[in-house]
């Protein structure tokens, strides 16, 4: 488990199993202050799902839309500048 401050509050990050979310790659929980993700994704996966969650817990007012356009736009960033 990793703590990690977003926005004005810390949160909790849990690897999970599949069988804990089957139809989800990850959740933020506002109300304990943790973000689960998935294990057995692949590493773009992962890195999308932890931004996205991410985004999630800093910016609570943002549409899912949008949380989901930024870490995609993220997750793109990283990979072209850590694999190419």
């Amino acid at each position: 488990m990793t703590r990690v401050r977003l926005g004005r509050k810390f949160y909790k990050v849990v690897r999970v199993d599949e069988e804990s979310m089957p139809n989800r790659y990850g959740e933020c929980d506002y109300g304990d202050g943790t973000i689960r993700f998935r294990k057995g994704q692949a590493i773009e996966e992962m890195i999308d799902t932890l931004l996205h969650e991410g985004l999630h817990a800093q910016e609570p007012t943002w549409s899912e839309a949008k949380v989901r356009r930024r870490a995609n736009q993220l997750t793109a960033l990283l990979v072209e500048a850590l694999t190419k």
